[in-house]
């Protein structure tokens, strides 16, 4: 055998040999061996806002927005002096709009709610629907007799080619009034494919592409009441009134605009510990369905008889009454800001900012036309003796750009 051979033989027995006599003579025993853990760093954790993640979130909040006010081209009522050669007519010294004809609905409430789930780690898929709470808000004007006021409904005779008026309220003929009131109700929805285009520990940034559509309905009734306190100074269908007979006419107009286009869009989501902040553009572009409906009517409610009624109040006359309807491109944007603190891995609070732009929306207001030829409107003596152009005309789609803004404060949850 080799040296080196004997050596190592000679080395393992020594070793052997310490070891048994440790453990059976008292010797120094060695301590326990300690297991080690070696813990690997994790990955960084997926924002609480993500909706590109490994989870299933939805999201409820809790809106309180502001709608643009509802115009109206032209003065809707008016108080004018029986001193005038045309009482109530815009183009008299005494003649003064009672209002701006603007509707302004205030905040309005309503509710919010966004899901989402992934599709691998880079792409998922998002819906949100929200809706506002009806709004209406309006004025009146209202004189007796007594008064020396004179409340009108301003309109341009056609037949004449001046300016004219119907009286409500007239000094000692007539006791009356006229009022204005609006309605105002947005709803919609969106679907939205998203991929994470870049991430890092505190910071992700979110494509989106999809569907959104969006739904304004309002209304805006104009109304008279007159009761004439001396006979036949009020007309019916072209025959003078008794005392004391009320009559009444109203004008309605709704509209209903329908959005549908494509989206797109992106998010930018910071978060550091448990704040975060997410920041989301995008715009649509496509068609809105224009609707326009237009009624009126005239009632005469003689005292112990029965109430007889005639098409057509004063701006809504058989040649504009019917549903007219209207498509038109139009342009979407939205932008967003959402604050949140994350409470638990599965609940999470925010507070949020959000804007939207709708180009191409009519309104009730815009769809008045005030030249009405007189021997259309029921109050007026000449009604039924025909004769001028078949005026007020079917609405012209007159459009404008509508806006909704407000905050949120929502709840995430998150599976």
């Amino acid at each position: 055998m080799s040296r080196s051979f004997l050596v190592s033989m000679a080395l393992s027995l020594a070793t052997a040999s310490l070891a048994w006599g440790q453990s059976n003579f008292g010797g120094v025993i060695a301590p326990p061996e300690i297991p080690v853990q070696v813990f690997a760093p994790s990955e960084p954790s997926e924002p609480a806002v993500a909706v590109t993640g490994s989870k299933v979130w939805f999201r409820l909040e809790y809106l309180l927005w502001w709608l643009r006010s509802s115009p109206a081209t032209t003065p809707l009522i008016v108080s004018g002096s029986n001193g005038d050669p045309v009482p109530g007519a815009l183009d008299q010294p005494g003649t003064v709009p009672f209002h701006d004809s603007s509707l302004h609905f205030g905040n309005t409430s309503g509710l919010r709610l966004t899901a989402g789930a992934p599709i691998g780690r880079t792409f998922g898929v998002e819906g949100s629907y929200f809706w506002l709470e009806r709004r209406g808000n309006g004025f009146s004007a209202s004189a007796t007799a007594d008064d020396m006021a004179v409340i009108a409904r301003p309109v341009f005779n056609p037949v004449t080619g001046a300016e004219g008026a119907y009286a409500s309220a007239f000094p000692g003929s007539v006791t009356g009034g006229s009022s204005v009131y609006g309605q105002s109700q947005l709803q919609g929805y969106d679907l939205n494919l998203t991929a994470t285009v870049f991430r890092c520990p505190a910071v992700r940034v979110d494509a989106l592409a999809g569907f959104r559509s969006l739904y304004l309905n309002e209304r805006l009734t104009i109304s008279d009441t007159l009761v004439p306190v001396v006979p036949d100074f009020v007309t019916f269908n072209g025959v003078g009134v008794d005392a004391f007979t009320p009559v009444f006419d109203v004008d309605r107009f709704r509209t209903h605009n329908a959005f549908y286009g494509g989206q797109l869009g992106g998010r930018v989501v910071w978060q550091e510990d448990h704040f975060s902040i997410s920041l989301l553009g995008k715009v649509a572009f496509g068609g809105t369905q224009q609707l326009v409906f237009i009624d009126g009517a005239t009632v005469m409610a003689p005292p112990g008889g029965p109430p007889v009624a005639t098409v057509g109040g004063i701006l809504a006359q058989p040649s504009n009454i019917g549903r007219w309807y209207h498509t038109t491109f139009s342009v979407v944007p939205e932008a967003g800001v959402d604050i949140g603190y994350q409470f638990t891995p599965w609940l999470r609070a925010s507070v949020g900012y959000t804007f939207t732009l709708w180009t191409g929306v009519v309104r009730p207001g815009g769809q008045i036309d005030r030249v009405v030829n007189p021997s259309q409107v029921p109050i007026d003596p000449t009604f039924g003796t025909g004769g001028g152009p078949n005026r007020p005309a079917p609405p012209s789609f007159h459009d404008t750009g509508f806006w909704a803004q407000g905050v949120s404060f929502g709840l995430m949850f998150t599976y």
